[in-house]
């Protein structure tokens, strides 16, 4: 397990200026970027809503206020949540939701549950999620993508469980864990399907293999870790009192040399991340709700 020394200095990507989305009333509490680059989601008290990049015009999908752990699928046609709710018993629940966002239409993938794992997976047109009883429920997004036979290789899927680092593949579920037993945070796998990023709770932020070997930790201590292409991490470094975030700055970590960029100053208090799939422009919000972009190369 190596760390690499922090140079703030080096350059990962050729970086612009951190660019305002949208009218200056849109805030959000998330800001999930397509793969393709040309539409954002957010989500707030009202609910969720797309925000087209080239016009900043932002459109009203769903009423579910405050969605999280929001994706989209890869062809940009539809978006998956969780959804809070409230059971009979006063207890807080979670569902799964898709939305195809050309007609609206709302789809359960799993339904309200008090242990709902984290962590979903396209795959060949569908997405897949894991339920707490250890069964995988799979919902059909694209017939059109299956009927054409282009089913490339299945990516497995990552998901927490009671703070381990899950993995499921080929109908087996398994605790990943690359260093061991601990208390494990976003997951995800890289566009290539050949890295896992993940967080782990009094150790740092490291990337393995997909099959769990050769962790490495990232330098700096890098929250909120998102894939920026296949070579480079971009996330958030941030100080606080114990109540309230006091600076944040967004940071790009190269692979390849461990180098390390800053992105932002600590004013801006960026957080949550998000990169289209070849890693050329970056998503975040900030503390105030504010939605940005920032062209990485």
């Amino acid at each position: 397990m190596l760390a690499g020394a922090l140079c703030a200095s080096a350059q990962v990507f050729n970086a612009g200026q951190p660019q305002r989305v949208g009218a200056d009333d849109l805030r959000g509490g998330l800001a999930v970027i397509s793969a393709d680059g040309s539409f954002l989601i957010t989500s707030n008290a009202e609910g969720l809503s797309k925000v087209d990049l080239a016009t900043g015009k932002a459109r009203f999908i769903a009423s579910a206020p405050w969605a999280y752990n929001v994706e989209i699928a890869p062809d940009g046609q539809s978006i998956v949540f969780n959804q809070a709710h409230i059971g009979d018993d006063k207890l807080r629940l979670a569902s799964l939701e898709c939305i195809t966002l050309a007609d609206g239409k709302q789809r359960t993938v799993v339904k309200p549950s008090r242990d709902l794992c984290s962590g979903i997976v396209f795959n060949n047109g569908k997405v897949s999620a894991l339920e707490s009883d250890g069964k995988v429920r799979s919902l059909t997004l694209s017939k059109a993508v299956k009927a054409r036979g282009t089913a490339e290789a299945e990516r497995p899927l990552l998901s927490i469980n009671y703070g381990h680092l899950d993995i499921t593949a080929g109908g087996e579920t398994r605790h990943l864990d690359p260093l061991g037993p601990g208390s494990y945070l976003w997951p995800s796998l890289s566009p290539d399907g050949s890295k896992i990023v993940f967080r782990c709770v009094g150790e740092g932020t490291y990337v393995c293999n997909a099959d769990g070997s050769d962790a490495r930790r990232l330098p700096g201590s890098i929250l909120m870790p998102a894939w920026a292409g296949n070579d480079a991490i971009v996330g958030v470094e941030q100080t606080d009192d114990s109540e309230r975030i006091l600076t944040s700055t967004l940071k790009a970590v190269s692979l390849k040399d461990n180098a390390v960029q800053t992105l932002t100053d600590s004013t801006l208090i960026p957080m949550g991340p998000t990169c289209t799939a070849d890693g050329s422009v970056c998503a975040f919000y900030n503390g105030d709700g504010a939605l940005y972009t920032i062209r990485l190369k």
